[in-house]
């Protein structure tokens, strides 16, 4: 067998995504390796990122020009484009792959790359909503002959192609407050719209759609499959009353922790799947460190931790009882326990944090973030009005 050839040759040629992804935006590749071996694949790869239209072709013979090296003689490592429409990756002064840009080749600084496509390139011609066209949401564009010819702002949203003219508010038939789109029965879908008197005040595109809720109480965006989600029930608002870094009681192992303002008994959620990993439920009335108390309180306390499946955990403290048993699994958004003031604590009050695994209950914390938190890139702050999105 011949020698491999160096790295870069192989990663240009059967990589050109990692390399060179910008020159393989959408074309179609041919060539032959160094060490005479063929390119891989026969078919599409869009997952290389060549494009949809992308296809591997042997050619264990001389290159397009007729003779191997011709065209990158001299070039050493380098892709260039050999003309309006053809794309040539060069190593080590010789051709190992060709690609026919469908949007053109554009000269570029260092390595030439095949041009982006345009966003109408394989729409039929008419308007069509921007977000399907790989746009702007809330924009709507028209495609003429594989161009995009024109493209327009929807303030209401866009939907099938056409701005949404009426103002899905009109609908909202339970006075003011957040509306799923399929609620109003009008709108974009996965929009949610805050309406005041009849009028949008506000709209909010959900990434994982809009979560329909009881009439009564505000529609949510739905939360993140797999991500973190505050510790309160469906719907249910709370303050925080002291958040990440605080000069109280939130530094050192605590630093991200989060409290939040609740009355005594209150159902407290997993903020994540999970399997009951540590609980305490022993503290009871009568308990000296029932209803709070100082530093001697410290392990006078119940509460649960939960172990998740990325290595870290999650602790709920202070509660008033635990409604979850030791090794239990738990389903994201499902009752762990009730809230209470158990422990070190100046009064009832939840307390939650993300978690180190380590042999105690008490471990180091880290940074967590709420996906149904919309500000603060999902890290609520001290004062701050939360409503869970934490629906099952």
């Amino acid at each position: 067998m011949p020698p491999m050839p160096p790295m870069r040759t192989r990663v240009l040629a059967l990589t050109c995504a990692a390399t060179l992804a910008a020159a393989c935006g959408d074309g179609t590749l041919s060539g032959a390796l160094p060490d005479g071996g063929e390119l891989p694949g026969d078919g599409a790869v869009a997952d290389a990122g060549l494009g949809r239209d992308a296809g591997l072709a042997p050619d264990a013979g001389p290159g397009v020009d007729g003779g191997v090296g011709d065209a990158c003689a001299g070039r050493g490592d380098e892709a260039f484009c050999a003309d309006a429409d053809a794309l040539v990756i060069c190593s080590g002064d010789r051709e190992v792959a060709r690609m026919d840009c469908r949007a053109g080749c554009e000269a570029r600084e260092g390595d030439d790359a095949c041009a982006e496509p345009d966003a109408c390139a394989d729409a039929p011609d008419g308007w069509a909503c921007g977000e399907a066209l790989g746009l702007a949401p809330g924009t709507r564009a028209r495609c003429e002959g594989g161009r995009l010819a024109e493209e327009e702002a929807c303030p209401l949203g866009c939907e099938a192609g056409a701005c949404v003219m009426e103002d899905p508010c009109v609908h909202a038939t339970l006075g003011n407050g957040w509306y799923c789109a399929a609620s109003l029965e009008a709108g974009e879908e996965g929009v949610r719209y805050r309406c005041v008197d009849g009028a949008t005040a506000e709209m909010e595109r959900c990434a994982h759609g809009c979560a329909v809720q009881p009439p009564g109480s505000p529609d949510l965006c739905a939360a993140a499959p797999g991500g973190w989600n505050l510790p309160l029930e469906c719907g249910a608002s709370a303050t925080v009353s002291q958040g990440n870094f605080s000069s109280f009681s939130h530094n050192g192992t605590s630093a991200y922790a989060f409290d939040f303002s609740l009355s005594r008994g209150t159902p407290m959620v997993a903020m994540r799947a999970g399997t009951v990993r540590l609980v305490k439920d022993d503290i009871r009335p009568g308990h000296p460190c029932w209803t709070g108390g100082g530093r001697e309180c410290a392990n006078q306390v119940n509460y649960v931790v939960l172990a998740h499946d990325d290595g870290t955990d999650t602790l709920y403290l202070h509660l008033n009882e635990a409604s979850v048993g030791l090794g239990e699994s738990v389903g994201a958004g499902e009752r762990v326990g009730l809230s209470g003031g158990t422990g070190w604590s100046t009064g009832p009050h939840a307390h939650v944090q993300r978690q180190e695994r380590c042999a105690s209950w008490w471990c180091q914390s880290v940074a967590l973030r709420f996906d149904d938190f919309p500000r603060r890139d999902g890290v609520p702050a001290s004062g701050d009005a939360v409503t869970s999105g934490n629906c099952r």
